[in-house]
């Protein structure tokens, strides 16, 4: 009795302390499109019509990946899971959540993207989450997630430790496909380099809690090794005992924790140390056998600061250009000097990844991401031209959807990668000056281009092609409109390609650390120096090839002469990552369907308006509540929110005070407008009154309080500056007794109007900045009544805040000035 009692009390703290934020949304697709659903044995997918091919492929990868993963945890089976698809986005993304339960996918592969198909990749990660959760509805949690419906699987999962979470799901994703992040070099040379060439191993807490002095990578990486070291160490039973004991007994407060101790005898930080020390050892014995050739380093010293350098460019003899990121400032674009080692600003650009440069002849051409001003799941990828002699910066016209410029030779085109929101995938040769287009090249198989390189006499163009079958080099031949294959697709991870001559230069995970090679006209391939934790963003500057080169401290720009530097490669390299050995699967995930037809159906927004999925024995107002106000009181609470979060809805009834009172909230975000609606009804109306009245008003009716608002929520990301923009407006009545002095009578009922304009303009802020360095905000509010203007009358008011760059790096003075005006008696 006493553990039940303990149970519930504790799930009480957790849900309240946590409601604010049940309503988890990434934002809206546009009001416009049509959406279908199509119903499988274990998930429900919805999707806009214009992906139903791919949404038909998906749906069955992913019955396909749950096969493989379902019982790993001896969870129960998942039924209809929802999964909802965003294809008008240009990320790459997907997360599970669990109040409501659903997955949602941002399915665009990037120009970073692994050598495995991105619904494989995303099934096997995704899914992971899915049965980890699914799992925490034993023993006590079981009747506890019927009292508190979803949201109380969800809560639980602040015992779960997110470098878990993740770190199993890349588990997932690398040892039942041929790919995955944990095979790439890239995803491991950040904890790879900390150990052996950096600070050594920090401390538990310093890792899971990140830092602002120091780079720590983070919880997927250092995660996926410790949970692939448990189960190597430790057997496949050490996390679905953790998952078991953290569904039987959160009460524990440390479940996790507890079950590695009882049943393993181990602690999280001990596993954490293990892991590191074992690491470290295996990494360092495997450098004894391995030589790295020097290069020229052309970037400034960094003062041991954390500083990374993306895809170096030639500008001139000089001159270098690159992206620079560091903790204390957002991504930059900068010149360097070669000679004099000085750098200079030349832009800051607006939100870009992969953060790829490209020069020709005094042009800088780069891809940003921009994204709709209402519909946040809508966006959009824009080139930007710098043309460095004059500083003006241009962007190639229309909303478009273009990704990995290359200047050609002179910079009168550009090559780009297009992938439209059906995932129809070209190769487009345009005007650099106008956008308009020149060629597009369809590939077959629906390859899509990644990272396109012009030959400099400007009769191919080089790119990394990449499908579900890995990654290779194809040639387009402008003058002949002719596709080869230059190198086959496999499992190799390419990154960047470049031209030197009749050479082609790409780099490549081939030997367990990602290296440049070259590739001769007599497809003989050639490793070209050796780095010790991985080369990237590769480009051309005369006999020489630029690159960044990953150290401790970030990336360095390195030079290295080709012709000098090549060695015969060998298959032979070739190297498996050391934690996969132990645990390595031969079950794969594939593309191969079920004898089951497919049904596709419409799916009619107006029918899915509402979705319960979490209730409480109490009544909480969530948007009063907060850590110093709880708001709760003994009543009932129902919570819905629609799969398409366009529809969220709270309806209750609460008891305070010897009042019965029932709310109801409303929120609509399906239109361009978003709409909110909330009523409380119940009680008695509120008496307002001086302390020396005497006579009461004669109640005839219950409390009634209701409101209704409209409003447009409007963000904007240009460059270094994000803006919003919300034009508001809310009336409101409430039944309320006012005393009116002059008239010695009571006012019943109150009418009242609220119109706002609310705008900022604030500065991109780094990891390190506690305010924006600049930033504007005008905040304006008008409020009156309809029907009593002499009584309640306009208040009118103005807020504004400035910030501006402070004493010190990273600080900001924050000005602020309002004013009100009123006019009623």
């Amino acid at each position: 009795m006493n553990s039940k009692f303990i149970h519930i009390s504790l799930s009480l703290f957790i849900l309240t302390a946590s409601l604010k934020g049940q309503f988890y949304e990434t934002g809206q697709d546009p009001s416009s499109l049509k959406w279908e659903t199509i119903k499988t044995g274990h998930f429900m997918f919805i999707f806009p019509e214009s992906y139903r091919s791919e949404a038909i492929r998906a749906s069955i990868i992913y019955e396909n990946a749950y096969g493989i993963l379902s019982g790993t945890f001896n969870e129960s089976p998942v039924k209809r899971f929802p999964v909802i698809i965003h294809n008008h986005s240009v990320e790459s993304n997907g997360y599970v959540a669990w109040a409501p339960r659903r997955m949602e996918l941002f399915p665009l592969p990037p120009q970073d993207n692994l050598p495995m198909d991105n619904h494989h990749q995303l099934a096997l990660h995704e899914l992971t989450h899915v049965i980890e959760l699914q799992s925490l509805t034993h023993g006590i949690s079981k009747p506890l997630s019927y009292i508190f419906g979803e949201q109380y699987t969800g809560a639980l999962g602040i015992f779960t430790p997110f470098w878990f979470l993740e770190g199993n799901a890349v588990v997932s994703e690398s040892i039942y496909s041929p790919s995955g992040r944990g095979r790439a070099p890239a995803f491991e040379k950040h904890l790879k380099a900390l150990l052996l060439d950096g600070n050594g191993i920090y401390s538990y807490d310093k890792m899971i809690n990140g830092s602002f002095r120091d780079y720590t990578p983070d919880h997927y990486q250092f995660g996926y090794q410790m949970s692939a070291w448990a189960l190597a160490a430790y057997g496949s039973s050490v996390w679905s005992d953790a998952l078991r004991f953290t569904s039987d007994w959160p009460v524990t407060a440390n479940p996790f924790n507890f079950s590695l101790r009882k049943n393993y005898g181990i602690t999280k930080k001990e596993l954490y140390t293990d892991t590191m020390n074992h690491l470290a050892l295996t990494w360092g014995e495997e450098e004894e056998d391995l030589n790295f050739s020097g290069y020229d380093t052309l970037n400034p010293g960094k003062d041991s600061e954390y500083v990374n350098y993306y895809s170096p460019v030639e500008l001139s003899d000089e001159q270098v250009v690159a992206v620079r990121t560091r903790l204390s400032r957002i991504p930059e674009i900068v010149s360097i000097n070669t000679v004099s080692g000085t750098e200079r600003v030349l832009h800051i650009p607006g939100y870009m990844w992969p953060a790829k440069l490209s020069s020709s002849s005094g042009l800088i051409a780069w891809a940003e991401n921009r994204y709709d001003a209402r519909w946040s799941n809508r966006g959009y990828s824009i080139i930007k031209i710098l043309d460095t002699s004059s500083g003006v910066v241009r962007s190639i016209p229309g909303l478009t959807r273009y990704f990995s410029p290359a200047l050609s030779n002179g910079g009168a085109q550009i090559a780009v990668a297009e992938s439209t929101p059906e995932y129809i995938n070209s190769l487009l040769i345009l005007d650099a000056v106008t956008g308009d287009l020149a060629v597009r090249v369809s590939i077959p198989g629906n390859i899509l281009p990644v990272m396109p390189a012009w030959s400099a006499d400007n009769k191919s163009i080089f790119f990394i092609s990449y499908s579900d079958q890995g990654e290779g080099i194809m040639e387009y031949d402008t003058h002949n409109n002719r596709l080869d294959v230059i190198l086959p697709q496999g499992r190799e991870d390419l990154e960047s390609i470049a031209v030197m001559g009749d050479t082609i230069l790409y780099t490549s995970s081939a030997s367990g650390i990602d290296n440049i090679y070259a590739l001769t006209p007599t497809r003989e391939i050639y490793r070209v120096g050796s780095t010790r934790f991985g080369a990237s963003d590769i480009s051309v500057s005369g006999d020489n090839i630029l690159f960044a080169d990953y150290t401790s401290t970030g990336n360095n720009i390195g030079m290295l002469a080709v012709t000098n530097n090549m060695n015969p490669f060998y298959s032979s390299e070739r190297r498996s990552p050391s934690p996969l050995k132990a645990i390595e699967s031969n079950r794969r995930i594939s593309d191969e369907a079920a004898t089951d037809t497919l049904e596709i159906k419409p799916y009619k927004k107006w029918k899915h308006l509402f979705n319960f999925h979490s209730w409480m024995p109490f009544w909480a107002d969530l948007n009063e509540i907060s850590v110093d106000n709880l708001a709760v009181s003994p009543g009932l609470t129902f919570m819905s929110q629609n799969h398409l979060s366009t529809m969220t809805t709270t309806l209750g009834y609460e008891y305070s005070g010897g009042d019965h009172l029932l709310h109801s909230i409303l929120t609509w975000k399906g239109w361009y407008p978003a709409f909110e609606l909330d009523m409380t009804w119940g009680g008695t109306p509120a008496i307002i009154q001086d302390s020396d009245v005497d006579s009461q008003p004669s109640i005839v009716s219950s409390g009634l309080s209701t409101s209704g608002a409209v409003y447009i929520p409007l963000y904007f990301n240009h460059g270094k500056y994000n803006q919003t923009l919300w034009p508001y407006f809310r009336i409101s009545y409430n039944n309320n007794y006012v005393y009116d002095e002059d008239n010695s009578v009571y006012d019943y009922g109150q009418f009242l109007a609220n119109s706002r304009l609310y705008f900022s303009n604030l500065h991109r802020m780094s990891a390190r900045d506690i305010w924006p360095r600049w930033g504007q905000v005008v905040d304006l509010t008008n409020t009156f009544s309809p029907t009593d203007s002499d009584l309640y009358g306009p208040v009118t008011s103005i807020r504004t805040t400035f910030f501006i760059p402070g004493f010190v790096l990273n600080h900001s003075f924050r000005l602020t000035a309002q004013a009100e005006k009123k006019e009623f008696r």
